[in-house]
């Protein structure tokens, strides 16, 4: 109901087109075209959305975009007209709206589905639109009525709203991957009773998911994301073919199919959004689904809670392992390979550090002596390794000492090694190693509740929210456990305050391009483009240009400038 006292424009902010440009509705054959005609005829209906429009919000609704719809907007009391609009103006006065003084009304056809008028040749014409909602009207069975929605209804009445109501879910849908962990979908109608009469419609979830599918894959079975670029090798892009591999760099969305060009300096997005249920990033179990990344427990349970303790074991207590921490600055006179620590299999939480910069490299080897980084005087690029089951991180930034860590839990016994190039300022070391246990948990370790450091605030200015989030924590060591350690019943309250509040710089806001004005030979397309600034978390203020202190963005350009094709035209008959 509020959607259909949009403009068509806005509407297009939603990525809407109109029926019949881009889709089939309104064309020979499908649906006629509704509210979102692009031109009214006789057989458009400009009062409901037409299947195509439907489609379009509620793809864009589904992706995430539509957070923003989310604000509490600024309360500012609008006085309604009382009056319908027919009322105000009647046919005769609408009728000159469209043709000019002169004109008035044709007693000619059904006035709430067409309203003809008297053109300056005296002539009964009619754009095809309908008399507004109130206009005096009458039919063979209704002697006094009014206009309402195309129809004409007994003058004063109105039909009775009726509220809609959500129908039973469908049965789950088929499920996105065979392994890996996929998820699969149910939907429900808002149809028991669908809304009438300008009735509400259904609050909540149209659309829920669950996950399927979570077994591992099978070992070496290609990654999923990886497949997914593949898929675009044989596809000419800029009139090449190109072999595709996942871009994992920063500055995309994690939801988004980034794939490099193999043998090349660039990638390109491949597409808007991954298959649902490909990991938003390597070392997450959260996954995307519907270009948005999703929380995903330890138990690989979409929306789970559930959390790896320090050990890595989901929904453990932290009491099937013990930290190892270490410093090691130990020199060779003539420099070369120095033995560091020994990392046992099944180690996980793994973290290597210099403790300042140096011209010395950590090194990692197997026990066989075979190096994975760093070794036979070869320094490798900082990047991530796949070794001994898992995924070790080797960094070395320009301004910082460099590191070597790795979530676990290893599958073999590793060594740390130095490549002396100098003397050693020193090296530190930390991971957890499993130990022997039995019973079902660590008894006289106690848990306790515990809020973490403030989050990032949600805003950087007119007012964002920090929130301090609650944990179960472990009390010999400080590391979080799940929260069925800690009694539900002494759980203290997340925390919350404000935080950036003062007015944001002034901005400029660009509306998104219209639709071209030609389909060919040149035309022009316009968009809205206005200073503002954000005064408060969901209310803006629009300022004169001159506040915006950045180059204003062009409002219009050409666009179709492409020869149109010749076509056919007929000429009038011959005698």
């Amino acid at each position: 109901k509020i959607m259909s006292s949009f403009s068509p424009p806005l509407l297009g902010s939603f990525g809407m087109n109109h029926d019949g440009i881009g889709n089939s509705c309104g064309t020979k054959g499908h649906e006629a075209a509704k509210l979102m005609a692009a031109h009214i005829t006789a057989n458009t209906n400009p009062f409901s959305w037409s299947a195509c429009s439907r489609d379009y919000i509620t793809s864009f609704l589904d992706s995430g975009r539509g957070t923003c719809l989310h604000n509490e907007p600024p309360k500012r009391e609008f006085l309604y007209p009382a009056v319908a609009p027919g009322q105000v103006y009647d046919a005769d006065e609408q009728c000159r709206f469209q043709y000019g003084a002169t004109s008035r009304q044709c007693k000619y056809g059904e006035v709430c589905r067409e309203l003809w008028c008297l053109s300056k040749s005296n002539r009964c014409v009619t754009n095809s639109i309908p008399a507004a909602e109130g206009t005096l009207c009458q039919t063979g069975s209704i002697e006094k009525g009014w206009c309402y929605q195309g129809e004409c209804i007994p003058f004063g009445t109105w039909p009775q709203s009726i509220d809609g109501g959500w129908g039973s879910w469908s049965i789950w849908g088929e499920c996105s991957r065979t392994c890996g962990g996929g998820v699969s979908s149910s939907i429900r109608h808002c149809d028991s009773p669908a809304p009438s009469g300008g009735g509400k419609y259904c609050l909540g979830e149209r659309k829920q998911y669950r996950s399927c599918n979570t077994d591992p894959c099978p070992p070496g079975d290609r990654d999923f994301r990886e497949k997914q670029c593949a898929d675009f090798d044989n596809m000419p892009f800029r009139g090449k073919y190109y072999n595709w591999k996942p871009y994992t760099g920063g500055g995309v969305k994690p939801c988004a199919l980034n794939c490099l060009a193999e043998g090349y300096n660039f990638y390109t997005e491949r597409a808007p959004a991954v298959i649902d249920g490909t990991q938003c990033n390597a070392d997450s179990l959260d996954i995307c689904i519907n270009g948005e990344c999703k929380h995903v427990g330890c138990d690989n349970i979409l929306g789970s809670d559930a959390k790896e303790d320090r050990c890595r074991v989901c929904g453990g207590d932290g009491s099937t392992c013990e930290a190892i921490e270490g410093f090691f600055n130990d020199s060779l006179p003539r420099g070369g390979y120095m033995e560091v620590i020994q990392i046992p299999r099944g180690s996980v939480h793994i973290e290597i550090s210099e403790v300042a910069m140096s011209k010395n490299y950590i090194a990692l080897k197997s026990e066989e002596d075979d190096y994975y980084i760093n070794g036979a005087w070869t320094i490798d690029w900082p990047r991530k390794f796949d070794v001994a089951g898992t995924a070790f991180y080797y960094k070395r930034p320009t301004d910082e000492p460099e590191s070597l860590e790795a979530l676990g839990p290893t599958s073999e016994n590793l060594i740390v090694m130095i490549l002396l190039q100098e003397q050693n300022l020193g090296i530190r070391y930390k991971f957890s190693v499993p130990i022997s246990h039995t019973g079902s948990g660590d008894n006289e370790v106690g848990f306790a509740w515990n809020h973490l450091p403030w989050s990032e605030c949600s805003a950087t200015c007119t007012g964002g929210v920090q929130k301090q989030e609650v944990v179960c924590k472990r009390l010999d060591d400080n590391s979080i456990v799940q929260n069925n350690y800690c009694d539900p019943d002494s759980k203290p309250p997340e925390n919350q305050r404000a935080c950036n509040t003062e007015p944001c710089p002034p901005e400029w806001f660009i509306g998104d391009w219209s639709e071209c004005s030609k389909t060919c030979d040149g035309g022009m397309r316009s968009r809205t483009v206005l200073c503002i600034r954000k005064i408060g978390p969901s209310e803006e203020e629009t300022l004169d240009n001159t506040n915006c202190l950045t180059h204003r963005p062009i409002e219009k350009e050409p666009c179709n400038n492409q020869s149109c094709p010749p076509q056919w035209v007929a000429l009038d008959w011959s005698e």
